[in-house]
């Protein structure tokens, strides 16, 4: 005997209970949204947007900052000093939205594997536009240094240089 599933009453039958699917599915959300949540909410370079926030405020880079002091800082960068090195100049942002470099030198050390959000390592190059997030440091001869534990890189999303 057949059965007809077009029949009144014919009932399908699944393996499971069609709630035990539903239910792993907002499991499944629920665990994709908290990943996303613990990477910054809204950034990171993953999802190609400013980078999350650390867990301590970056200032923007000034002349008078102390040693120490965490800042974040846009770079037009003028030449490679080796593979973990860079110079430069700050730039900054115009009312309009473009960056320009200003008379303000600056160095950069960075590690030899540095993770380069929104590009890769090859994007290290003279004519650069750099953001830089990591510690800063002055000499005694006042050369100042940042010690960079983020790099994205800018050039081609924003204008300027």
């Amino acid at each position: 005997m057949s059965m007809n599933p077009n029949r009144p009453g014919a009932q399908r039958k699944f393996p499971f209970p069609i709630w035990v699917l539903i239910a792993a599915l907002v499991v499944l959300a629920i665990a994709i949204w908290g990943a996303y949540s613990m990477r910054g909410g809204g950034g990171g370079p993953m999802f190609g947007s400013a980078p999350a926030q650390t867990s301590q405020a970056a200032a923007p880079a000034t002349s008078d900052q102390p040693t120490g002091q965490l800042v974040r800082v846009v770079v037009k960068v003028d030449q490679i000093d080796s593979p973990t090195a860079l110079h430069g100049h700050v730039a900054t942002q115009n009312s309009q939205g473009a960056y320009a470099a200003t008379d303000q030198q600056i160095e950069v050390d960075h590690p030899a594997d540095a993770q380069v959000a929104m590009g890769s390592a090859s994007d290290l190059k003279a004519g650069a536009l750099l953001q830089i997030s990591g510690t800063s440091t002055t000499d005694s001869q006042g050369k100042r240094t940042i010690h960079a534990s983020e790099i994205v890189n800018l050039t081609g999303f924003v204008s300027g240089g």
